[in-house]
């Protein structure tokens, strides 16, 4: 078992990051589908203070190598099923592979926002065997090193990246330059992800944990970009409006599937 923590800054408020982030996943999600892969939103609800949803991702061509091997004779996708609980500033999802592996395999991702600079060092509470494995990797969205070639976008890129303003009370945010981290800034927000990987297959666990959480540090890093970059786009959205463009995008997503070539990178 893998259990890595990452730390995501942005110069955001509780309550930007919360739609931003939404609001970024929604679109990637819709620009990910095409071709039978891609991503199938089942269901969306309330629960408890925050939401519930489920979703179903169906992976072929954009499936790790490693992980083709273990698509079931007579498949023709990697079929991972999500269920998520947000109540921001937590929350939780969980990963799996319902026609095989069973509980053998899951993913599963804790999220906590904190409006603070200086990041706690176990602010996930954890013990034991847990704290001993737990690796912690930091996440500049403003440092191009961490971006893969193939996901690198000028358009969506921190560092170049300069608000417009709109939206109440909101000021020009950005670029990003370098030592951007110890500027004095009016907000800030640090974003833990703890995703732990367990997959029980002795001959090849380390190799497919390993290759799970390189491509959680990508999706992250480069939502968390698009969060930042897409400001603009969602600064004047409120979140009963992000439910309305959820079922809207639904149904789009839901032509994109069979309409569209597969596209995108990695979801």
């Amino acid at each position: 078992m893998l259990v890595y923590e990452y730390r995501i800054h942005l110069p955001l408020t509780q309550l930007e990051y919360k739609i931003g982030y939404i609001y970024s996943v929604m679109k990637t999600s819709a620009s990910e589908t095409g071709g039978g892969e891609g991503i199938q939103m089942l269901e969306s609800k309330p629960c408890f203070e925050g939401r519930y949803r489920k979703n179903a991702y169906f992976l072929r061509e954009k499936a790790p190598p490693i992980t083709r091997h273990f698509i079931p004779g007579g498949e023709k996708f990697l079929h991972l099923v999500e269920e998520s609980w947000s109540t921001h500033p937590t929350g939780e999802a969980v990963l799996t592979t319902p026609t095989f592996m069973k509980d053998k395999f899951y993913i599963k991702i804790q999220t906590l926002v904190q409006e603070e600079k200086k990041a706690e060092e176990n602010v996930f509470k954890l013990r034991g065997d847990d704290l001993k494995r737990r690796v912690v990797k930091d996440l500049d969205i403003a440092d191009i090193s961490q971006v893969r070639p193939e996901d690198y976008s000028r358009e969506e890129d921190p560092s170049l990246f300069r608000s417009e303003g709109r939206g109440k009370g909101r000021h020009h945010r950005g670029p990003l330059q370098s030592g951007w981290l110890e500027a004095q800034m009016d907000h800030h927000v640090l974003v833990y992800k703890l995703v732990t990987c367990h997959f029980q297959r002795a001959d090849v666990q380390a190799r497919v944990e390993s290759k799970v959480q390189e491509c959680a540090a990508r999706v992250l890093n480069v939502l968390h970009r698009r969060t930042f970059c897409w400001m603009d786009e969602w600064a004047d959205l409120t979140h009963p409006e992000l439910i309305i463009i959820e079922k809207e995008l639904k149904k789009e997503i839901e032509k994109f599937m069979t309409t569209k070539p597969v596209r995108g990178t990695f979801l």
